[in-house]
Formats: structure tokens, C-alpha cells, sequence
């Protein structure tokens, strides 16, 4: 009996399809070890645990008061009215010129020597102090009669706040 090449392929076709059955379903049932150890993960070594120290950390102040500068913030904090550069170059976002209540400003803790929160009498005692200064130089500016003419006093003196 021959078989026609039809039959053969069919043949060789069944029993390609029953030995891909047969590993598939091999490949699914699986020795409860080996099962394990497919499913054994690599031993962790535990990690020392890093400690942040109060060093690394950055401090906030929070604007509460009206008359809080950045360069008062940063003779407060800081004990230095010309850190408020570098205070300014941390907080990037920060516009000197325009604070209101509310807003944080990050205080580096290499920078920092006083904790205790800027109390209002401090921002009103500092206000009036400048406030003072810029005055008594306009009125000896007035007294003087220094003018670009060498008379007397004409227009408007601006008050320039450096901060």
C-alpha cells in the first residue's frame, strides 16, 4: 500500500502538532522544585540605612509679615543682610522685590545661625531704622543744596532701596 504524499504530509503534520501538544503541556506541568526555583529571586543584601542629618536638610522661613525683605530675612537667619544674594540664587522662583505673605524661602543650613521664626517687632524695627537713614540722607542732600546747578534743590528725590 502506498500512501499518496497528501497522506504523508498529514502524517508529519499530526505528529508535529501532537510533539508541540505534548512539550507545550510538559512545559506547564512542572516538579513543584522546579517551580521554585523559577521562582527564587537573587538574595538582598541589606542596605545601611542612610541617616539624613539636620545638616543636609534645607530650612524654611515663611513670610508672614509686611516689610519682610530678603535681605532682612537673611540678616535674621543668617546674621549677614548681604547673604540675601545667596539666598536668592537658592530660590531661584523668588522676586526680591515682590514678597507676600505666605510665601517659603529655603534657607541653606551652612548659612543658618538662628531657628527661632523672625518675630514682627524685628521686621518693624529694621523697617524703621532704614526708613530713618534714607531720610537723614535726604534731609542732609536738602540742608546742603547739592544740585546738579550748585543752587538749589529742584524737583524730586526718589528713595532707593537696596535690599
Amino acid at each position: 500500500m502506498r500512501c499518496s504524499r497528501l497522506e504523508v504530509q498529514a502524517r508529519w503534520l499530526l505528529l508535529v502538532a501532537f510533539l508541540w501538544a505534548f512539550t507545550g503541556c510538559a512545559m506547564l506541568k512542572k516538579s513543584p522544585q522546579s517551580a521554585d526555583k523559577s521562582l527564587e529571586t537573587k538574595k538582598v543584601t541589606p542596605v545601611e540605612e542612610t541617616t539624613t542629618s539636620d545638616q543636609d536638610l534645607p530650612f524654611f522661613h515663611q513670610v508672614r509679615w509686611e516689610g519682610e525683605t530678603l535681605s532682612l530675612i537673611a540678616k535674621w537667619y543668617t546674621g549677614d543682610w548681604r547673604n540675601w544674594k545667596a539666598l536668592a540664587q537658592v530660590n531661584p522662583w523668588l522676586e526680591p522685590n515682590n514678597m507676600f505673605a505666605g510665601l517659603k524661602i529655603k534657607i541653606p543650613r551652612q548659612l543658618l545661625k538662628n531657628e527661632k521664626q523672625m518675630p514682627r517687632e524685628f521686621v518693624i524695627s529694621s523697617a524703621s531704622e532704614s526708613k530713618g537713614s534714607s531720610q537723614k540722607e535726604i534731609s542732609q542732600k536738602e540742608a546742603s543744596g547739592s544740585s546738579a546747578e550748585g543752587g538749589e534743590a529742584k524737583g524730586t528725590y526718589m528713595q532707593f532701596v537696596v535690599p
